[in-house]
């Protein structure tokens, strides 16, 4: 059975061999961590062989009524990096937690992982024809993610993908786009 998440505009179907935690849904981010934190929409654990941790965060520009500026991108990759930073100081919070319900054993299972990829999930704006989403642009963002995650002492691979990358690539996940 496919495990699908909306988010804004985007449907997430991710494979059955996946756990998935909508993070900004569990009773924990709700009643204590979204406080102060904020976090990355969900997390996503594949198991094969290692752990491996999807941190995904997703952006859908396609619903504005303009293409937004380069300024409103420029510190997108603060922006994510925080969030995954927040995220897991939250999955340590919960995992220290002493009720184990669900979401506590996710959270260590998590925390446990090998393998950690932050994803940015990045849908562009309908009338944008590579101008303001182009693939130097995506490049600049990602290099800035990674400098960023080495500073802050974090460790994870980063990615960033919109629907069509993602489908046809092997992740554990596809995506579709509403209107």
């Amino acid at each position: 059975m496919n495990q699908t998440i909306q988010e804004r505009n985007l449907l997430f179907h991710f494979d059955p061999s996946v756990q998935v935690l909508k993070y900004d849904e569990c009773s924990f981010y709700k009643n204590r961590s979204n406080q102060t934190l904020k976090a990355v929409d969900f997390i996503c654990m594949h198991a094969l062989g290692q752990i491996q941790a999807y941190y995904i965060e997703a952006k859908d520009f396609r619903t504005i009524t303009k293409p937004p500026s380069p300024a409103n991108l420029r510190d997108i990759h603060i922006t994510v990096v925080t969030k995954f930073e927040n995220t897991r100081i939250g999955l340590s919070m919960l995992s220290n937690e002493v009720q184990y319900d669900p979401d506590d054993r996710f959270a260590m299972q998590a925390l446990s992982a090998k393998h950690n990829t932050l994803v940015l999930h990045l849908e562009p704006h309908a009338r944008d024809t590579n101008y303001m989403f182009s693939k130097a642009l995506i490049a600049n963002i990602m290099q800035q993610t990674k400098i960023l995650i080495r500073q802050k002492n974090l460790v994870a691979e980063v990615k960033c993908l919109n629907a069509a990358e993602t489908n046809q690539k092997k992740f554990p996940w596809t995506v579709t786009l509403l209107p």
